[in-house]
């Protein structure tokens, strides 16, 4: 019964019991680099609730600025008992992080992991406790992907160009000490673009084998791959050739799908049309938890991209084909 058809209640009661049916959400961020910044920004244009921020080190000007509340404790952060918390620290350690709050929902910042070892544990957990886990991978926002996500026709082969010199990435942070770039922290060229592979299942469908080489070809100052080329061959027996590097001069990200019955070409480097999809993803996410909509990114979309990233580490071990 809605609150305004009960009899004999005041306005004052009113107001009360509204407060109740609207629980306040309290949000919590977990690493405030750049990427956890720029989620930062774009849910608090969308909520006033309260957001707090476990980090390495408390910047009283940021939390002024954004009305937040930083922490160093990971037993205070606990102790917040959190609804939402958006894990945005390295890669190598969404996974402990994500273990440590599987009873609130969760935004975890692509890749979920380093590997597929204990994703599949942590969906099924997450799915026992009704709660949302959901990947940052924003670009199935973005207009030109979502295009071919239709029924155009059969998909023949696909190639996906996407790479930038990794120096230019976060030009005032010195590139050295990025998650990107080291193995410690879950970087390389194939998990920082993973992107690329989940839009590539996305699109495309069900992966059946992997082959792909991975090298440090460059002069850069990192212990991690700065290229790699993959060639997925999916289940229908389309073929989709994804290039991934550190190397290019200037930004590329492209998308070229040849059907049976023509071929469409995309570029996906509009940087503004980017900052969209992160707002996009933002609103998304949000409606997913107040079970408005239901995730883009399913748990078997999760666990089929950690294991082809599984898979290309394989293939190019052992110079073999992998099959799924």
């Amino acid at each position: 019964m809605s609150i305004d058809l009960i009899p004999h209640i005041t306005e004052y009661e009113k107001e009360y019991f509204r407060k109740l049916e609207k629980k306040e959400m309290k949000y919590l961020f977990i690493g405030l680099g750049s990427i956890g910044m720029r989620h930062l920004k774009n849910l608090r244009s969308l909520t006033d609730e309260p957001i707090y921020a476990l980090r390495t080190k408390i910047d009283t000007e940021l939390d002024k600025q954004y009305n937040i509340t930083s922490m160093t404790s990971v037993k205070e952060a606990m102790a917040l008992k959190p609804d939402v918390v958006f894990i945005t620290n390295p890669t190598s350690k969404h996974m402990s992080y994500a273990l440590m709050f599987c009873d609130c929902h969760l935004f975890i910042e692509k890749p979920i992991s380093t590997n597929s070892v204990d994703v599949a544990h942590l969906l099924a957990i997450m799915e026992a406790n009704n709660k949302v886990c959901f990947v940052g991978y924003n670009y199935r926002f973005h207009p030109n992907v979502k295009s071919y996500h239709s029924d155009i026709g059969k998909v023949l082969y696909a190639q996906i160009q996407f790479g930038k010199w990794l120096p230019d990435w976060h030009p005032d942070e010195d590139y050295t000490k990025s998650y990107s770039a080291r193995k410690e922290m879950g970087g390389g060229a194939v998990l920082a673009l993973s992107h690329a592979i989940d839009y590539a299942c996305w699109l495309f469908g069900d992966i059946k084998s992997v082959y792909a080489q991975t090298s440090k070809v460059s002069s850069l100052d990192i212990d991690v791959e700065d290229i790699a080329s993959i060639i997925l061959e999916t289940r229908s027996r389309a073929i989709i050739e994804i290039h991934l590097d550190y190397l290019h001069s200037s930004f590329i990200h492209s998308i070229k799908v040849v059907y049976d019955n023509g071929t469409l070409e995309n570029d996906l480097t509009d940087l503004k049309i980017r900052d969209e999809t992160f707002v996009d993803e933002m609103a998304h996410f949000l409606n997913c938890v107040k079970g408005i909509e239901k995730p883009i990114i399913s748990h078997k979309d999760i666990i089929s991209v950690m294991r082809i990233i599984d898979a290309i580490r394989e293939s190019s071990r052992t110079g073999r084909k992998v099959y799924l």
